[in-house]
């Protein structure tokens, strides 16, 4: 058994995710593991289909065994992000870590990678810091400085800072960058699109955008945060610095600015104009807001994840076999030792379910474990 590691959001899963899952099979993996994103993006945006719905569709179409990556984690900064997500794949089992990439570059990417984490605490990127650079920025800038132009253009491409985390988490594991089939951010294509064009297609009922998806989908329910809007504006709108403070990823000068700013927001768009500013980017403005409405602390991001199976085929279910770990799909039983991120879970599951135009209602407990 020669199992591939992926870590994804597959916001919604598309033409060009089930082309990386071919690439992997091409590279001579018998198995594929996924860790997959909770029902809130790195983003800090719901995703647009719920997460069982997400792994079926993946491992409909390629992926073997898909599990959780839960939500503190799926919210956060890409190193918390990647390090977590890593660290579940670790302990079930990887030989490798196959990811999307603008570049195929490995010396290229390991050179940013190193540079990166050496400057992570560094005067030059405090000193950028202070300038009002954001922190992304100010370790990429810092890092330009260090590096050949091959490994500089890394920090050009949109998805570098996963890359870079994903490589810096790894450790000895072998990675494989795979091309992109279209740029990250861009459009559509004849046979590919990018997640955030069918993102858009889909909540604004463009039947275009479903031929970019190698399933059938027209009938899922899908997520519009504009559909809870108002309950998270009154649920902030409740809470003063002090409280704000509380929350991960919140510092004095950002508790200030969502104060203000939802003293006349008119609406969540409103707020996040009125909050953003050079320092922060728009992606850590979003998770501070729903971290604040969860109520996720800096102790939630300290926390152990639990490994949780969402949806498997044979292959997948000899995985699990072979894992070296305890795992279970029930988020029952997972309770008995992860209450509190059990919890997160279910709250990050009622959002979404309420910010879909048909919620059913039904209980993240209550889901079943996906055999296909």
């Amino acid at each position: 058994m020669k199992t591939a590691g992926i870590v994804a959001e597959f916001n919604p899963f598309h033409t060009g995710h089930e082309y990386l899952l071919k690439k992997v099979r091409e590279n001579g993996y018998s198995h594929i593991l996924v860790c997959l994103s909770s029902d809130i993006t790195q983003r800090g945006d719901i995703a647009v289909f719920d997460r069982h719905t997400r792994a079926a569709c993946a491992v409909s179409c390629g992926a073997d065994l898909v599990v959780e990556l839960p939500v503190p984690f799926s919210m956060s900064s890409a190193e918390i992000y990647a390090k977590k997500a890593i660290w579940i794949l670790k302990r079930i089992g990887i030989d490798a870590l196959f990811f999307g990439s603008e570049t195929e570059d490995k010396k290229a990417l390991s050179k940013a990678a190193a540079a990166t984490n050496e400057l992570k605490d560094s005067d030059t990127v405090k000193d950028l810091l202070r300038s009002g650079e954001s922190y992304p920025g100010a370790v990429s800038k810092a890092a330009e400085k260090l590096l050949d132009s091959e490994s500089a253009n890394v920090f050009k491409s949109p998805n570098s800072t996963l890359a870079i985390e994903y490589i810096n988490a790894l450790g000895s594991t072998p990675f494989f960058p795979v091309s992109r089939t279209f740029p990250h951010d861009g459009e559509q294509g004849d046979n590919y699109a990018s997640a955030s064009f069918i993102r858009k297609g889909i909540l604004s009922g463009s039947n275009e955008a479903y031929r970019f998806l190698p399933y059938k989908a027209d009938g899922i329910a899908f997520s519009d945060i504009q559909n809870i809007q108002r309950a998270i504006l009154l649920s902030l709108y409740r809470k003063d610095v002090k409280e704000l403070l509380k929350y991960h990823d919140i510092n004095d000068d950002l508790a200030h600015r969502i104060y203000n700013s939802l003293c006349t927001a008119k609406s969540y768009d409103d707020l996040l104009i009125g909050i953003k500013t050079k320092a922060y980017t728009m992606a850590r403005i979003k998770r501070c807001l729903l971290n604040a409405y969860l109520g996720i602390t800096p102790s939630d991001i300290s926390l152990t994840p639990y490994i949780r199976p969402l949806a498997a085929n044979e292959k997948g279910k000899e995985i699990m076999s072979a894992a070296g770990c305890e795992m279970s799909p029930s988020l029952k039983e997972l309770s008995k030792k992860y209450s509190r991120l059990c919890e997160l879970s279910e709250a990050s599951n009622r959002l979404f379910d309420m910010s879909t135009d048909r919620p059913s209602g039904q209980s993240e407990y209550s889901k079943p474990f996906i055999t296909l």
